[in-house]
């Protein structure tokens, strides 16, 4: 029995609906939804942006994260100095305890440029040149405070983006697969449907045979 330009479209069906089945895709291949391939290209990419800029701001946290604990330590220098401030103006310290707090003032401060200059991440200074001012006592407390504030703030902004862009990229995902993943009960009932009309193509082209060997038949026998 030939087979028929329909049988023949109805067979491809079927292996294009298994192979989907089988592969968890419905687009194996462009192809298969040319629109849909183009599109689900398009929004993996947007994804895959999404999730590096993720990753981007996970590290810039990370490096902020090294910043404020330098920030901390160098809060414990000013706790000395602070502390020595108070100390310098007794007068019962004689001029050797003098020395010793001054000499203390000048390492806590040295601690603190230190810090300042050779905190690093990724092999990057975390701190900018003159951040941190170590003219004064005052000129560090001011300094410190303030870069503490703006890198709580900047951590902060980047804890809102990361959650907005991870939403961002969740959503993109999902509406890739909706384009390009296997409906599975669609799929069943879409070859259902082939087989239904494979079986009735093949009953009627064996009907078209029977009714033409009948007819030869009557045609001989004439």
């Amino acid at each position: 029995m030939s087979l028929t330009v329909s049988s023949i479209s109805n067979n491809m069906m079927q292996m294009k609906i298994m192979k989907a089945m089988a592969s968890g895709k419905k687009i194996n291949s462009a192809s298969d939804d040319p629109s849909g391939q183009a599109i689900a290209s398009s929004l993996e990419r947007e994804q895959r942006t999404n999730e590096a800029e993720v990753e981007n701001y996970k590290m810039s946290q990370s490096m902020y994260n090294i910043k404020d604990g330098a920030l901390s330590g160098m809060n414990d220098y000013l706790y000395s100095l602070s502390a020595n401030a108070v100390r310098a103006g007794n007068d019962l310290y004689d001029s050797t305890d003098q020395a010793a707090i001054a000499q203390d003032n000048a390492a806590s401060t040295a601690g603190i440029s230190a810090l300042a200059s050779t905190t690093t991440f990724n092999e990057q200074n975390v701190f900018s040149s003159g951040e941190i001012n170590t003219s004064s006592v005052d000129s560090i407390a001011s300094s410190v405070d303030s870069a503490r504030a703006s890198t709580g703030a900047a951590y902060n902004s980047l804890s809102h983006r990361i959650s907005y862009t991870s939403n961002a990229a969740i959503n993109t995902a999902s509406s890739k697969s909706k384009i390009e993943d296997t409906e599975y009960g669609s799929a069943v009932s879409n070859l259902k449907t082939q087989q239904t009309l494979r079986t009735a193509n093949y009953q009627m082209q064996k009907k078209r045979q029977e009714e033409e060997q009948d007819r030869v038949r009557r045609l001989f026998s004439a």
